[in-house]
């Protein structure tokens, strides 16, 4: 009778101790199959955000030549235009032009004397509102326009200067910042994918914040150059895009340092003689 008990006994055991097995492989199963799927809805995400960028450089980048083809090109001589200058032409202030949207109002002047080209201004911030030139003017009065290939590209009034918002500038600086979105994703998802096919919890956890951040960095530039700059701004670009480095960094090196004080304090509790393996001898 006893035997058999012992032999009931065992074989609970036995079963206790597979299905602990079972379910711990289970988990594990569970864990690679979760994994897996990150892995792949990042790696949708890096081609979506790899074919946007691609397809916005393809408009960004002539917009850049454009832009620097317009601030290298020489004065036309006196008010005549041509191709590959930029003429300045005295022209008169017909009419002041606003809308609104409900939220804030939008000025325009419209231009006479200029030719058969664009006769319409509209400036961009900060001269876009009553306060910037569109207040200085009044219907008759004269100004001079500054005319790229026939179109308005900026409007001098009393030593005020607005940029039009088709400035070859402007053009090229709403392009730069547009593509530094889906590039700045693309930094970003591909950082995170890095760190999500290395093991540690804790260096997973600050790649996938850096991956973040660099994703931040594009929006956040977007705004920056808009305020800021009124032409394309390549080198702003850069100093975010470091910044971001710099922040990215120190969380790695916080990673590193932070490893490295949980395998000190490890060896310090193990002790010298636990810390070092068996000798064969």
């Amino acid at each position: 009778m006893k035997q058999e008990r012992a032999q009931v006994r065992w074989a609970q055991g036995e079963h206790g101790m597979a299905s602990m097995a079972k379910d711990g492989v289970a988990g594990a199963s569970g864990s690679t199959e979760k994994r897996k799927l990150v892995l792949l809805i990042l790696r949708i995400q890096i081609v979506l955000a790899a074919l946007m960028t691609l397809a916005i450089g393809c408009f960004a980048v002539p917009a850049q030549l454009a832009a620097q083809r317009y601030d290298s090109a020489p004065r036309c001589a006196g008010a005549t235009q041509g191709p590959d200058c930029v003429a300045f032409v005295p022209v008169t202030v017909s009419s002041i032009g606003q809308a609104t949207n409900g939220k804030q109002i939008s000025y325009w002047l419209e231009l006479t004397g200029i030719g058969a080209g664009q006769t319409q201004f509209t400036p961009v911030t900060p001269d876009a509102g009553i306060n910037g030139l569109v207040g200085q003017v009044t219907p008759g009065q004269q100004v001079t326009a500054a005319l790229w290939h026939g179109d308005l590209v900026q409007v001098q009034s009393d030593g005020s200067v607005a940029v039009d918002s088709g400035s070859p500038d402007i053009v090229a600086r709403n392009w730069l910042g547009g593509f530094a979105i889906p590039c700045s994703c693309l930094l970003g998802l591909l950082i995170m994918h890095v760190g999500r096919r290395r093991s540690g919890r804790r260096r997973t956890v600050l790649v996938m914040v850096a991956g973040t951040l660099v994703i931040l960095n594009g929006p956040a530039f977007l705004v920056l150059q808009y305020e800021l700059a009124a032409r394309p701004s390549p080198l702003l670009a850069v100093t975010s895009l470091a910044g971001v480095a710099a922040v990215a960094t120190g969380l790695w090196a916080l990673g590193k340092w932070g490893k490295r004080r949980e395998n000190r304090k490890l060896l310090e509790t193990l002790g010298p003689r636990d810390a070092l393996p068996d000798s064969p001898w």
